[in-house]
């Protein structure tokens, strides 16, 4: 195929993307939920201490029990007694699908800002910034991404992150050996509804070797569809081929200065954001540093209950014998500037301290 055609196809993909994408940010989170087919499955919540079993019917969830994982019997034949109970029989048999879902509270969820270029490898991006934006490094958890706003007039892009470390994956996995479940999908419930609010987070190679079962099943389609493409195909290459020897013929009369020159553009522009996203990450302190750097600052009659970093902004919950004072240890940082309270102080009578909400802004290049 010739350059020319190549890029044009290649240019006509990135369009159609860009387009699907608008039309799909345009509709609400909740109704694309509704509208994407869902199989019947089996759905296990697998809560720290407890595990709840689900029929899932499209988007209705019912509760079919809690499942001890205790002494004798066996998880599995509790298990199997839960679903011949309910008249599931398929299930028993390995005819219903099965799913894995993480309780909301086992993961951590933020909101990040990257540039708008950053959607089209917005995986790979995640996983070079994961640390940057959660306690995780990317090869100790696994993670979901959803868009949540695109602003062209900025050229940034708002994504909620879904992370999962990889000991709760782990764990969740030894859940479904208990239980002589092979899964075929693990995801993160929402908070009320239990429902699934990820894509799947199974490993990929769970996934392979759940997939080896129907190989075969899945070649015989295969070869069947691909009899069917070759016979419409046929006609079709061979107008391509004349289509090819044209376009070929063409290009040789007629060079595209313009099609250079816009490509050009477009490798020094990825050049430029690709250098954008690098130099914010060497200048942005890590979250480890973060946490040391507060941890030093903070005296030593303080603690904290929730500590979040987000967008720039570190935000501190906690007890103190006098707040005020935590401001002027904030300001006094080479890490962090522009400290103010987020809440009115209030006086705990338990603990005799006085309770703070304080946010305070993070140097993206801090002096030494």
């Amino acid at each position: 195929m010739p350059a020319t055609t190549a890029k044009m196809i290649e240019l006509a993909r990135r369009f159609f993307r860009w387009w699907f994408g608008e039309l799909a940010a345009v509709i609400p989170h909740r109704l694309r939920e509704r509208l994407q087919p869902t199989a019947d499955m089996l759905v296990v919540l697998c809560g720290e201490h407890d595990t709840l079993l689900f029929f899932q019917n499209g988007r209705a969830l019912k509760q079919l029990g809690r499942i001890e994982l205790g002494p004798p019997p066996r998880p599995a034949q509790r298990l199997r007694v839960l679903l011949e109970t309910h008249g599931l029989a398929g299930a028993v048999r390995g005819r219903l699908g099965a799913c894995l879902r993480i309780p909301a509270e086992r993961t951590v969820r933020t909101i990040a800002e990257f540039p708008l270029a950053a959607e089209e490898n917005l995986d790979e991006v995640l996983s070079f910034e994961l640390d940057r934006h959660t306690p995780f490094a990317a090869d100790r958890a696994v993670f979901s991404s959803r868009v949540v706003r695109r602003d062209p007039e900025s050229r940034r892009l708002e994504v909620e992150l879904t992370v999962v470390p990889i000991t709760t994956i782990e764990q969740v996995m030894r859940r479904a050996h208990d239980l002589d479940i092979e899964p075929d999908r693990i995801d993160v419930a929402e908070p009320v509804t239990n429902l699934s609010s990820s894509r799947n987070l199974l490993p990929a190679k769970a996934k392979a070797s759940r997939l080896g079962a129907h190989r075969l099943t899945y070649a015989l389609g295969a070869i069947v569809a691909c009899l069917v493409v070759v016979a419409i195909y046929l006609p079709i290459d061979a107008a391509q081929h004349n289509a090819a020897i044209a376009a070929q013929e063409f290009s040789k009369v007629k060079i595209s200065t313009e099609a250079a020159a816009k490509l050009q553009k477009e490798i020094n522009s990825l050049r430029a954001e690709e250098g954008f996203l690098i130099d914010r990450k060497r200048k942005m302190p890590t979250i480890s540093q973060l946490l040391l750097e507060t941890t030093r600052i903070l005296p030593d009659d303080t603690w904290l209950v929730d500590w979040q970093f987000i967008s720039g902004e570190v935000q501190l919950t906690g007890y103190a014998r006098s707040a005020s004072a935590l401001v002027e240890h904030l300001e006094q940082s080479h890490v962090f500037h522009g400290t103010t309270f987020r809440s009115p102080v209030t006086l705990d009578a338990g603990t005799g301290r006085e309770r703070f909400t304080i946010a305070t802004q993070v140097i993206r290049e801090p002096t030494q």
